[in-house]
């Protein structure tokens, strides 16, 4: 993962990902969004 966000700060552009690790990073263009099927799976 540290590999495509540092692809998107040379590139500049937007890494979006449901890595809530990755998310607390800064530095670089990114976009956290839930990933609503795996977050149904883990309710049930």
């Amino acid at each position: 993962m540290r590999v495509l966000a540092a692809t998107a700060l040379i590139e500049q552009v937007e890494f979006w990902h449901t890595d809530t690790v990755l998310k607390k990073f800064s530095g670089f263009p990114q976009r956290y969004f839930v990933n609503k099927l795996v977050a149904k799976r883990l309710r049930s």
